[in-house]
């Protein structure tokens, strides 16, 4: 298991989770859509991101998710939406 994943199913993750949750309104940050969510690190743990810093935690619905994290290994399309803009968009 890597250092991330084990970190994962720490009661401190859950509770920084939960607290990114809390102040995105129990909403997606990029879709405004409220269900599924999951915590993703903007600045990835191995490119030294911090795990539980609020700042580096981003509240994204399953969907955008999945979107993000293929957006992340493809380089981008002309005319597809560029999902780090609307993720630096969405901390504004």
């Amino acid at each position: 298991m890597s250092r991330h994943h084990a970190g994962m199913s720490s009661r401190r993750w859950e509770a920084t989770r939960r607290a990114a949750f809390e102040r995105d309104g129990w909403k997606c940050r990029l879709c405004d859509k409220a269900g599924r969510l999951e915590a993703h690190h903007r600045v990835a743990l191995n490119k030294g991101g911090k795990q539980f810093d609020l700042a580096n935690i981003l509240t994204l619905c399953r969907s955008c998710h999945i979107a993000q994290d293929t957006a992340q290994r493809r380089p981008p399309v002309a005319g597809q939406r560029d999902w780090r803009a609307a993720a630096a968009a969405a901390f504004k």
